[in-house]
């Protein structure tokens, strides 16, 4: 990157730190973790180390802590280096940073996957976080995140997931099959962003534990994403024709003025960015019956109370224009590639409190045209 888009980037940076002071080393450490994620090379993080030396205080101090313990041997050093110039006005929780490791571990079968939950916590402490790591079903690495206690994730009553099947794991075994999926993952997973954010948190608390040595690390991987679900462009153009057709005999033409948004054209095509691949995937399996089932029903305002994936469900299989139903045995499935879909639709403000706003609803029959290209 140039200096001043560098610059750019490490003062924005260093603003969105000033939070560091209050938060514990776990959370310190899991913040500036993800700063690598925006690094493309040693040379930026380092250049990052020499712009908080220049800026002396309890934020840069903290900063370079968090960096000795994340950072590979030259961004360590020199991180080391910088935070000794300072060490006078470092917080007391920069002591703490890089004292967690793992000392509980649980494996966790759920309906859709399976996940190695790792506990961690200081020497002398209890646990106070985990990390959980999600496998495929070739216990090949594909998402990581950061959790606070393991216990909302292992314990079915507090989840709220009878479906949970959950047993104690030997840390060092889990350790071990956590780097094995680990390795297995680099070169064949598309990193998710959880997994660029989280990964120098994680092989912190992990190269210790692992008798394999240092985990590597994983890179961005940058391409299009592919939302032809198998299907030739003549297919697509048809599915595409024949999806416009039957909206516009449902319910007519947009309203005047009623503009597409860009999220909802996403949810429809699958192609949502920054999700997982798995995410991407469930996306992906829903057709164009689908959304048209879903979409008549909320133009017909059949949706009632807090709309979540299983209404979707229903509405597909209610709709009258569509043929085809959601069967039983993918009827959960569906109902988590709906709720990934929700999900995208809330964090673009189209989706309030489980019920979509009027401008989530106002921009849901343009959007479908605009998915399918029928202006």
């Amino acid at each position: 990157m140039g200096n001043e888009e560098q610059l750019e980037l490490f003062d924005e940076l260093h603003r969105r730190s000033a939070l560091l002071p209050e938060l514990d080393a776990p959370r310190i450490e899991g913040f500036v973790s993800g700063f690598f994620a925006v690094w493309d090379t040693v040379d930026d993080e380092i250049a990052f180390v020499a712009f908080c030396r220049d800026r002396p205080g309890p934020v840069s101090a903290l900063l370079c802590a968090a960096l000795v313990s994340l950072g590979d041997p030259s961004t360590s050093a020199a991180a080391r280096r910088a935070f000794d110039s300072m060490s006078t006005d470092a917080p007391a929780v920069a002591g703490e940073l890089g004292r967690s490791g793992p000392v509980a571990a649980w494996s966790v079968q759920a309906p859709f996957g399976r996940s190695i939950v790792i506990g961690c916590a200081a020497a002398a402490g209890d646990i106070d976080h985990a990390m959980l790591f999600e496998l495929d079903e070739d216990e090949v690495l594909v998402d990581l995140q950061l959790t606070g206690s393991p216990v909302e994730l292992v314990d079915p009553e507090l989840t709220g997931d009878s479906t949970l099947e959950v047993a104690s794991l030997d840390v060092a075994d889990a350790v071990a099959l956590v780097g094995r999926s680990w390795r297995s993952a680099l070169g064949r997973v598309e990193p998710t962003p959880g997994l660029l954010a989280n990964q120098r948190f994680a092989r912190r608390r992990l190269n210790e534990a692992d008798a394999e040595g240092p985990l590597p690390t994983f890179g961005a991987v940058a391409g299009l994403i592919d939302v032809s679900r198998g299907m030739s462009p003549e297919e697509i153009a048809e599915a595409n024709a024949a999806a416009c057709n039957t909206l516009r005999a449902a319910v007519g033409e947009p309203a005047e003025g009623e503009r597409a948004n860009q999220a909802w054209v996403e949810v429809v095509r699958g192609a949502v960015p920054g999700v997982s691949p798995r995410e991407r995937d469930a996306l992906l399996w829903l057709e164009w019956a689908d959304w048209l089932g879903a979409g008549i029903g909320l133009l017909r305002h059949r949706d009632r109370g807090a709309l979540d994936g299983q209404v979707l469900v229903d509405l597909v299989n209610s709709c009258p224009e569509v043929s085809s139903t959601i069967q039983g045995a993918d009827r959960d499935y569906a109902a988590w590639a709906f709720d990934v879909a929700l999900e995208h639709l809330a964090d673009a403000g189209l989706l309030d409190d489980e019920e979509l706003t009027d401008g989530g609803r106002r921009s849901l029959h343009p959007s479908l045209l605009e998915a399918w290209a029928g202006r």
